[in-house]
């Protein structure tokens, strides 16, 4: 999915003007409404649709290393990535014997650890972000 790329990640002057009004430095991931929408406008996740038994989420990396992330990854039964663009991740999660979801995602974010900044949201959260 061509439209999915690139993402514009924000800005150090951003970043620096957060940290100026605060005293100390301040992690962040965000992303513009604008693209937002255009990840959602693009529908990574193919139409699929969240159920009782399956959730959708994305983690927002703040770096654009999200294809390093060796692939296939999945755990069957537990959870998919389903789509990778530059700098986000898109994940379906299915519900274990223990009612949590995607247990096993973990290792995505075990992969990126704490050598680069990620953040993740369920993709209702995203979906109420545009409203």
């Amino acid at each position: 999915m061509s439209c999915l790329t690139p993402t514009r990640l924000i800005s150090k002057p951003s970043k620096a003007s957060l940290e100026k009004r605060f005293g100390f430095p301040i992690p962040v991931v965000a992303r513009a409404q604008t693209e937002l929408q255009r990840l959602v406008d693009c529908d990574p996740f193919d139409g699929a649709l969240e159920d009782e038994d399956t959730k959708l989420y994305v983690t927002f990396l703040g770096d654009p290393v999200a294809k390093t992330l060796p692939m296939p990854c999945e755990v069957a039964g537990d959870f998919s990535v389903v789509h990778l663009s530059d700098a986000e991740i898109f994940m379906t999660a299915h519900r274990l014997p223990s009612g949590r979801f995607g247990a096993g995602m973990d290792q995505v974010h075990q992969f990126f650890g704490k050598q680069h900044l990620w953040t993740s949201r369920n993709w209702n959260t995203v979906l109420k972000a545009l409203k």
